[in-house]
């Protein structure tokens, strides 16, 4: 009897663990999306960043510490196709905590003018890869939305400068919003 207990038991295990979805155990699954905050966007025909990669800070770890990197989570996008939607940047698998900073690993956005008198010029616009806060917890099993606002400012303003790109905000989103 306690043999066919005990092989009952063992056989419950296996079912409980070949359930599990297909990250880690205590993993969840985060979305990355990305738009674009409507700041100087109009002065471009096309706005092209690549994003090298995703990261996100652990929370309570030291700020050159806990970074973790969104594998599968990169591309081109030219972001003035996406002035009032959403596009998805990629999903990954990451540990299921908090996190409270996030940071694109990008290059400089190649834009081409649209304003009147320099249509068609080509431009380097700089994009600044300084991490931003966020509040974002990712709980293991689920599907985490997180929307990154990437913004080109003018700052024409300012002695010698022309543009530059940053990352406006970000933050979780509901699902249904996400598209």
């Amino acid at each position: 009897m306690a043999t066919i207990r005990a092989a009952t038991a063992a056989a419950c295990l296996l079912l409980l663990a070949s359930c599990g979805g297909g990250g880690a155990p205590g993993d969840g699954e985060v979305v990355v999306w990305v738009t674009d905050h409507r700041e100087a966007i109009g002065d471009f025909s096309a706005a092209l960043v690549t994003i090298e990669a995703v990261e996100l800070h652990r929370r309570g770890a030291l700020p050159q510490d806990g970074w973790t990197r969104l594998g599968a989570v990169s591309g081109a996008i030219d972001l003035t196709q996406y002035r009032d939607s959403n596009v998805e940047l990629g999903r990954a698998e990451v540990p299921a905590r908090r996190y409270d900073a996030l940071r694109l690993v990008a290059g400089d956005i190649a834009g081409t003018l649209a304003v009147r008198g320099a249509e068609g010029t080509r431009v380097e616009v700089p994009f600044d890869p300084s991490p931003i806060s966020i509040a974002l917890r990712v709980v293991a099993g689920e599907t985490t939305h997180l929307l990154v606002d990437i913004t080109i400012n003018d700052v024409r303003d300012h002695p010698g400068q022309t543009y530059r790109g940053v990352i406006f905000s970000a933050g979780p989103i509901v699902a249904d919003s996400a598209q």
